[in-house]
């Protein structure tokens, strides 16, 4: 599946939306690099796995979203954000993310082309 690509700049970057128990995983990557998890230990095979459909399991039914992906990244220059979906080739999947949130400088997010 083809990976969702913006260009931004800021020094905070999160995902919000909603999370459903039909939500797919995915994997971040920004400037070509994987971003793994907060809490995730170095040693977890799946510390690059985002699951936003877990909570929502949990709670039989659709709730909130908000990913911190990193909270440390250089304001002055640009970035990318790739987002790639992880769906189960055997079950709809969804991703509902509805804002790429940056903050810090002069933030701002362009949908690359």
């Amino acid at each position: 599946m083809e990976r969702l690509r913006v260009r931004f700049s800021g020094r905070h970057l999160a995902l919000f939306g909603e999370s459903t128990p039909q939500s797919g995983s995915f994997r971040a990557f920004i400037d070509g690099k994987p971003v793994a998890r907060q809490g995730a230990s170095a040693d977890d095979p799946d510390r690059n796995l985002f699951d936003p459909g877990k909570f929502a399991r949990q709670n039989n039914g659709n709730v909130h979203l908000d990913i911190l992906l990193s909270d440390d990244l250089d304001p002055s220059v640009p970035h990318t954000l790739e987002i790639e979906p992880i769906f189960a080739p055997s079950a709809a999947g969804e991703l509902r993310i509805e804002s790429i949130c940056v903050a810090g400088g002069e933030a701002w997010v362009k949908m690359d082309k």
